[in-house]
């Protein structure tokens, strides 16, 4: 319960920063070298329609911002692995 309130609070505080207008587009890639495109490829059909039903939830709230950095990293890690040897 911890971890949802926790998150749940780290949305709202992004959900102000792109009403106040401090928070600005995406950048093409991240720091990591990917961009939206690569995650959105990189996510299960399952996985797209959780992310749609939260921004169906918080109208007016970019699709990009929805993903969380654990969820990036998660799907980072996939990335990598599907492109080793052996696995």
């Amino acid at each position: 319960m911890v971890g949802a309130a926790t998150g749940a609070e780290k949305d709202r505080q992004v959900d102000r920063r792109y009403e106040r207008g401090t928070v600005s587009a995406q950048p093409v890639r991240d720091q990591y070298g990917y961009t939206w495109e690569a995650y959105m490829q990189l996510m299960s059909d399952e996985e797209m329609e959780i992310l749609q039903a939260r921004a169906d939830a918080r109208p007016g709230v970019a699709l990009v911002a929805l993903l969380t950095d654990q969820e990036k990293a998660n799907l980072r890690r996939r990335s990598v692995a599907d492109r080793e040897i052996g696995t």
